[in-house]
């Protein structure tokens, strides 16, 4: 009897560890299912939204990103708050109140009902004048080789100018967003930036 009560005692710890190796498959298969959706649920942003970035004073500067269908996008700046729903595509934008000229911190956060999904905060906010620079060689011409660039020191006197840098990529579609970064203009590194579009920019913010 001792045996039989062995034999089937073994069986049934044979049957649950089968039984929990199945409920461990699945587990880490659903979670494995689950990640692609949950990195789709991540609110993403352009490069051109990011850290150092200046916004378009006396004016409603336009935000614009992706982010889980359905959910709710709100932007946090200087006392504001502004928000949007997203598309069946995720796409969403929002469109800022006119803020006053200065420095800010910009919050973005992505929401569903009350939950608050994912979020990026933006550092050091400038709200002042945007202008594109675009042209060949000559827009690109460095500042270093220009004639006077080495009073460039002096001309950064109390100033706070900065540049969006896109990298040089080509592409045969359109497409969505560009690689790039913001860089707040210092001696150390002005010289490798557009000439030209440090000198206007210096005479423009004078």
């Amino acid at each position: 009897m001792k045996s039989v009560m062995c034999v089937y005692s073994g069986g049934v710890m044979f049957r649950l560890l089968n039984t929990y190796r199945q409920i461990a498959f699945l587990i880490s298969f659903l979670l494995l299912c689950l990640l692609p959706l949950a990195a789709q649920a991540e609110l993403r942003l352009p490069a051109l939204i990011s850290d150092n970035m200046v916004l378009q004073q006396h004016s409603n500067a336009r935000l614009w990103g992706r982010a889980e269908p359905g959910s709710t996008v709100v932007a946090h700046i200087a006392g504001h708050e502004s928000r949007a729903l997203t598309d069946k595509q995720g796409a969403w934008e929002i469109l800022l109140p006119q803020l006053p000229k200065g420095k800010h911190t910009l919050l973005i956060e992505e929401r569903f009902q009350t939950d608050v999904l994912s979020g990026v905060k933006i550092n050091d906010v400038a709200v002042g004048e945007v202008w594109l620079a675009s042209g060949q060689s000559n827009m690109e011409w460095p500042l270093g080789k220009s004639s006077g660039a080495e009073h460039v020191a002096d001309l950064l006197q109390d100033t706070d100018l900065r540049f969006f840098v896109v990298s040089h990529q080509t592409a045969l579609t359109p497409q969505t967003d560009v690689h790039g970064y913001w860089v707040k203009v210092t001696a150390d590194n002005a010289l490798a930036l557009s000439g030209v579009g440090f000198y206007f920019a210096e005479q423009l913010q004078r």
